[in-house]
């Protein structure tokens, strides 16, 4: 958000007062500094969740050439966007949202972890992620090249 509330939320993870927080992307304030710091909050000890927001409305640019609905390069206003999606006036065969990261790949997972699983085991939260976005889009297509990952999420309106 902001490199003070980036801080804020830092300090209230270490402090124990809240254990879980998303990062906003793109965002304006989150360079490799700030993902590291935030990152180096679980080392040793699990302290926080951390969750990822993907914004897909103006002011901010699609990182994928050719997306659709954009006016001018950058993503619709947010009332503009919802107004489009209300009137299922949005092409379903555009609308696919791209993640890209680098980090451990994984596959769309069919068995929800256990309580257990995801207090004890790393993997389990990725697993629990992976059914989450297959439950919300209608098709989850996972793509690695270069060290890299895609993530495409399409959604059909």
């Amino acid at each position: 958000m902001a490199p003070g509330v980036n801080n804020a939320i830092r300090q209230l993870i270490l402090r124990k007062r809240i254990n879980a927080t998303s990062v906003m992307m793109p965002a304006a304030y989150l360079g490799d500094g700030e993902a590291r710091a935030l990152a180096d909050l679980n080392v040793g000890e699990q302290r926080a969740a951390i969750g990822l927001h993907v914004t897909l409305t103006a002011p901010f640019k699609p990182m994928s050439d050719g997306f659709v609905p954009a006016r001018d390069g950058r993503f619709l206003p947010h009332p503009e966007l919802m107004r489009l999606s209300v009137t299922r006036r949005l092409n379903p065969d555009l609308l696919t949202i791209e993640i890209a990261y680098r980090g451990q790949a994984f596959e769309v997972s069919r068995v929800m972890p256990t309580e257990d699983e995801l207090l004890e085991d790393d993997s389990a939260m990725i697993r629990l992620a992976s059914i989450l976005m297959a439950r919300s889009a209608d098709r989850v297509t996972i793509k690695s090249d270069d060290g890299g990952h895609r993530v495409l999420l399409s959604f059909n309106h």
